[in-house]
């Protein structure tokens, strides 16, 4: 089919590169919170972090853990205690957050950082692992009450455990979830909520092969709609964790599904090219237009990504919120105006009809975040162009 110049056919969307005026009321990014002094949060707000966790439970986003460097009080390397909600229905200025709890202590989970967070079942937050001070590197599973604070700890059942990470994705899959990777880590794991056992599901192969993904930390990972599978995304490995080069290393462009029904890793085509190396980024499961769709509202799904660390050759921290069709496989760029800066190390949620961005870290200048952005899903069709390579953002 021919295309006039500037055009890009998008299935039945076909629009103009590069134009990205008001479409139909959508507001864009919407800053329901702007960067605000770090001091001013005595039980009102979170003070600035990254390498925290977000997770969607009833009406909120809860914001856990996480870690920034205190210039302000002089306090140094921080590990935050608290974890708080963040209201995706009510979201006037004064009833955005909500402290859940601030505890630390006897009781408490140690703070930590590049830990995961689930939603389980019963709606509580369930979290794992991370790293604290001295780099300690945490093994136990807690479980905390939103709606009271109270945290349990659960006992794991005796047995073969994996060891201590960071820097790793944890999703939850048939009431179990599933722990992949790590730094110098490229094994899968699965923790049964009913009977806290672990079991090793897949190894990391003795010698790498192009049917599994291998060994990556500071990637992300969600699951399928049907909730029996998932889908892993970038990340990054050292050249020695590859025991073949030419399947990667660094940062890496490599799109996964993995099927907890038949234990089974596929490798994702990239029809059109990637978006190069990507890591410490943010990814959820968003609902998305199939091929040739005509319809208004989405009528399938794709993954949303924003900001992170992008190499496509050059490694630039992002400021883009892309999406990878599930139906055709094809990478889009939501051209919108004035995106929240640049970042790495922040959390990303679609919750409540909206993709929501906290926390992180940037430079030039160097910032720590804590501005709340939004942005109303889904993006007007005229706004959505096929991805081309580009740079973008702060070159690193």
């Amino acid at each position: 089919m021919h295309k006039a110049p500037g055009i890009v056919t998008i299935g039945a969307l076909v629009t103009l590169s590069g134009c990205a005026g008001a479409s139909g009321g959508h507001k864009g990014w919407e800053e329901l919170l702007p960067q605000h002094e770090n001091r001013d949060y005595m039980g009102k707000r979170p003070r600035t972090r990254y390498s925290h966790t977000a997770t969607e439970i009833g009406d909120e986003v809860i914001i856990a853990f996480g870690y920034f460097y205190d210039h302000w009080d002089k306090g140094g390397a921080t590990w935050h205690p608290d974890i708080w909600g963040l209201a995706t229905k009510d979201v006037s200025a004064k009833k955005l957050w909500r402290l859940i709890t601030q505890g630390a202590g006897a009781g408490f989970p140690a703070p930590r950082m590049n830990h995961v967070a689930i939603k389980t079942p019963s709606d509580k937050l369930m979290i794992y692992g991370g790293t604290g001070l001295n780099d300690e590197k945490f093994k136990d599973v807690w479980d905390l009450d939103v709606k009271t604070g109270a945290w349990s700890q659960r006992t794991v059942a005796p047995g073969k455990q994996p060891e201590g990470r960071n820097c790793f994705t944890g999703t939850l899959m048939r009431n179990s979830m599933f722990v992949y990777g790590g730094f110098h880590l490229g094994d899968l794991w699965r923790f049964d909520l009913a009977d806290n056992t672990w079991s090793l599901v897949m190894d990391h192969p003795e010698k790498d092969h192009k049917g599994h993904p291998g060994k990556r930390a500071a990637h992300s990972a969600v699951a399928s709609a049907t909730g029996d599978g998932m889908y892993m995304y970038g990340g990054f490995r050292f050249e020695n964790d590859v025991s073949d080069t030419s399947l990667g290393w660094g940062k890496l462009e490599d799109l996964w599904f993995y099927s907890a029904l038949n234990n089974q890793w596929t490798l994702l085509e990239q029809v059109g090219g990637t978006q190069g190396g990507v890591q410490f980024f943010g990814m959820d499961l968003v609902p998305w237009w199939k091929t040739d769709s005509e319809a208004a509202e989405p009528d399938g799904y794709g993954l949303a990504v924003y900001g992170g660390t992008k190499c496509n050759p050059k490694c630039n921290l992002a400021e883009s919120l892309t999406v990878y069709s599930l139906d055709n496989n094809r990478w889009y760029h939501v051209n919108v105006e004035k995106p929240p800066l640049y970042r790495y190390h922040h959390v990303m949620s679609y919750a409540a009809g909206a993709v929501w961005v906290h926390g992180g870290e940037s430079f030039a200048p160097h910032m720590y975040h804590n501005a709340i952005s939004k942005f109303a899903w889904p993006p007007p069709k005229d706004w959505v162009v096929e991805l081309s390579t580009k740079t973008e953002g702060q070159e690193l």
